[in-house]
């Protein structure tokens, strides 16, 4: 697993914790994780000249989780919301955002296309597609098979199921 940061706030924009908050130390982000409270986890593997990280991915834990998948220029790529249902992970939304470029730390309204699919453990589950226009087409899906959906809850530090690039992916609608 590549090196990671931890913060109780974290600004994308800045690339540094939020003001008024500040890095917090492996044993605090375990005890904060372990109790269910506010927790960021930034990937640190890489960084800029200057020694700040350029992450490939954030995580928020907050008794449920937020993923989110980086581009090179450090715009959101993709989305991933998990939520606990029964003890496990569900990955619940899903959103991929495709930008002119990846070099460019776009913010997500500035995406080209945005693809959201929304699943949830009973089946049902919708695919939308937003265009550059703003224009958006929705489907709704029965009877998706949704083994792949659930993840279970890591342990701390085991970060890599949940960054996993592949399983949040939503490259089209839900298989049926």
């Amino acid at each position: 697993m590549s090196e990671v940061l931890y913060t109780t706030r974290w600004n994308d924009l800045t690339r540094r914790p939020l003001a008024g908050h500040s890095w917090i130390t492996p044993d605090e982000a375990r005890r904060r994780y372990d109790e269910a409270q506010g927790l960021e986890i930034v990937d640190a593997s890489t960084r800029d000249e200057d020694g700040t990280q350029r992450p490939l991915w954030v995580v928020g834990a907050h008794g449920r989780f937020r993923v989110e998948l980086l581009t090179p220029g450090g715009a959101v790529a993709r989305s991933v919301d998990w939520d606990l249902v029964d003890g496990r992970l569900w990955r619940w939304v899903t959103v991929e955002y495709v930008y002119l470029d990846d070099d460019t730390a776009h913010v997500d309204s500035d995406a080209t296309l945005e693809l959201t699919t929304t699943a949830r453990p009973d089946g049902t589950a919708s695919f939308s597609m937003r265009d550059e226009s703003g224009e958006s087409h929705v489907t709704q899906f029965d009877d998706v098979a949704t083994d792949g959906y659930w993840l279970d809850v890591p342990a701390f530090g085991e970060w890599g199921p949940l960054v996993n690039a592949t399983l949040g992916a939503a490259t089209g609608p839900p298989a049926d």
